[in-house]
């Protein structure tokens, strides 16, 4: 089994082992200024297709399809994609089965095949769990799509190497409780030893849960910082790198 085999078939037990202990839990609900960014802004037109919320702003080159964190309502996202549509990257926000992407770690399939042809450039994307169920799909996607180049990685890691030129950008919080560093952290290096073009933001004051707008979760650490100054942080990130 070669090295880009293992490290899949470690994600994929990693996951697999969070995931049934979510199961016992209940998801983690939207509040009320979701549904305000749900309507989309001045600029944003927000239309919602099948399992896919897309968020057409005035940017034209790049998309970002985006996975939910294990357990969290996907509208809990809708302001950060909307900040994302707002600074010029058109963004879709996936709905999966029971609020767990790993029991369908193609979501980001139709996405791509509906949007992807549009742009130059392609970012999968996540939260948490989310997160690594982008970077374990992200293989697959690249056999059939060119124009994927990264990944927008929110309190999450990629435990594939998937190719030097294969961006990685990866946000996280300071007083991120759930995030767990150690396994973060070995994972980076791998990349880092491979010649992975990674790209790394710790927010100070930022948290796990503040990506996303669904309350305070559970382990955590507290953030000392608003949703509004994590998720304009994460953005200006973002949109920094993959123009860099």
């Amino acid at each position: 089994m070669n090295q880009k085999s293992k490290l899949y078939a470690i994600s994929v037990f990693f996951v697999l082992q969070f995931s049934l202990f979510l199961a016992g839990c209940s998801s983690y609900v939207a509040n009320d200024f979701c549904e305000e960014c749900l309507k989309g802004s001045e600029t944003v037109t927000v239309e919602k297709y099948k399992k896919m919320t897309f968020f057409d702003g005035p940017g034209t080159d790049t998309l970002l399809v985006f996975i939910p964190g294990g357990l969290v309502e996907h509208e809990s996202y809708a302001p950060l994609m909307l900040k994302v549509a707002e600074a010029g990257i058109d963004s879709v926000l996936l709905e999966v089965p029971s609020d767990l992407a790993i029991t369908k770690t193609d979501a980001a399939k139709p996405a791509l095949k509906k949007y992807a042809g549009e742009y130059k450039t392609v970012y999968l994307g996540g939260h948490s769990l989310g997160g690594a169920v982008a970077s374990m799909y992200a293989p697959k996607a690249l056999k059939k799509y060119n124009n994927i180049k990264g990944l927008l990685l929110c309190a999450a890691y990629s435990t594939n190497v998937v190719d030097p030129e294969f961006r990685i950008i990866s946000v996280k919080g300071s007083n991120d409780q759930v995030l767990k560093g150690s396994s973060y952290d070995k994972y980076k290096n791998l990349i880092l030893e491979a010649g992975g073009d990674f790209r790394e933001l710790t927010i100070e004051g930022g948290n796990h849960a503040w990506f996303g707008n669904y309350g305070e979760q559970s382990g955590d650490g507290t953030a000392t910082i608003t949703h509004d100054e994590q998720q304009n942080q994460t953005v200006e990130f973002f949109m920094k790198n993959i123009e860099s």
